[in-house]
């Protein structure tokens, strides 16, 4: 198995800097799990990134505020070589997410700092084309210093009904666009409670339910599909810590089966685990793992189901987990030194 891995390589914004060193490729021994480094590019600041295995692509960009006119960027990737192929404005501030859409052949960048989402359609090369749409929204919620306005975190695409999936942390709400004459339209919206600011949600299996990581108060929301929308039914607590009233949850996956939840939680600096009972619609906390290092902002689990790796923003660390598979609980493998300022982690 094989992983990507970025990291910031300078200042960002307020309180979030780094020293890394771009784009980094990992390879992992089958038989003994140990992790070596196989290949570094150095590009500025490149977030979160996302594959096009059709074309051997990995899209990334910068990300900077709006004032230092951040690039969208496209890779060819070659076992973990990149050429850049494409460079592109993005018409925003503060990227923070990138999602590839396979079925309308484009890609959405969210804009924190900005709070917009923003189209780009691909060429047949899978090479983005400037973007052709900007999707825009106002507002706030009642945290004054963090929901002045809207803050764009993720996009996400619902195959099972067709939606796209927008989640926004300055306003408390998720929405949901069908795509319609080449370009997504609103046609629904959640709210969940005020304050949370939803920051990355997952969708299970079944795809009755989706669960989206708050980052201001530490909770998931549960999200059921029903009426032909998603309703918020609940939230559920990620931790037993004290965090001093100051929670930051980061990234959230799910287990191949749906069963088990994996939350990243930076104030407490570990991976809290929890267990989806479908028939009773609710989440237990079973467990909170230190991730041996500080600020676990992204980690991800291997297409087998087996391992998990996270990446420790500001401990220079990155830390590998065996998954059991009865349990859903981790048990520690590795912890590689020397890995700077990870933001984002993905197997190829």
């Amino acid at each position: 198995m094989n992983f990507y891995t970025s990291s910031y390589t300078e200042h960002v914004g307020p309180g979030l800097s780094g020293n890394g060193v771009g784009i980094q490729y990992f390879n992992i021994n089958n038989e003994t799990s140990e992790i070596t480094l196989a290949h570094s590019h150095d590009t500025i600041n490149p977030g979160y990134f996302t594959l096009n295995p059709r074309h051997q692509l990995l899209y990334t960009f910068q990300e900077r505020l709006q004032a230092l006119g951040p690039r969208l960027l496209c890779f060819q990737t070659n076992l973990g070589h990149l050429e850049l192929v494409g460079s592109l404005e993005i018409n925003g501030g503060l990227p923070c997410h990138i999602l590839h859409i396979k079925k309308y052949d484009c890609l959405i960048v969210s804009c924190y700092e900005t709070g917009n989402f923003l189209k780009y359609d691909l060429d047949e090369n899978g090479v983005p084309l400037p973007f052709s749409q900007n999707i825009k929204y106002s507002g706030g919620s009642i945290n004054k210093d963090r929901q002045e306005g809207p803050h764009a975190h993720l996009a996400h695409y619902d195959e099972a009904h067709d939606l796209l999936l927008l989640t926004d942390l300055g306003n408390d709400k998720i929405y949901s666009l069908k795509y319609q004459n080449a370009r997504f339209e609103q046609v629904a919206e959640v709210s969940i409670p005020a304050g949370g600011g939803p920051r990355h949600l997952v969708q299970h299996p079944n795809n009755n339910y989706c669960f989206v990581s708050n980052e201001m108060t530490g909770n998931i929301s549960i999200l059921k599909w029903e009426n032909e929308a998603w309703q918020w039914i609940k939230n559920v607590s990620v931790m037993t810590q004290d965090h001093n009233n100051v929670a930051s949850a980061s990234a959230i996956k799910l287990s191949k089966d749906g069963r088990f939840i994996y939350c990243g939680v930076r104030s407490t600096n570990s991976i809290s685990i929890l267990h989806f009972d479908v028939k009773k619609e609710d989440l237990t906390l079973i467990d909170e793992v230190p991730t041996l290092g500080i600020t676990p902002r992204d980690f991800e689990i291997s297409p087998d189901g087996s391992m998990l790796i996270v990446g420790n923003q500001d401990s220079a660390s990155m830390v590998s987990f065996s998954i059991q598979e009865t349990t859903g609980k981790l048990e520690l493998i590795e912890k590689v030194e020397g890995i700077r300022s990870v933001c984002c982690v993905k197997f190829e």
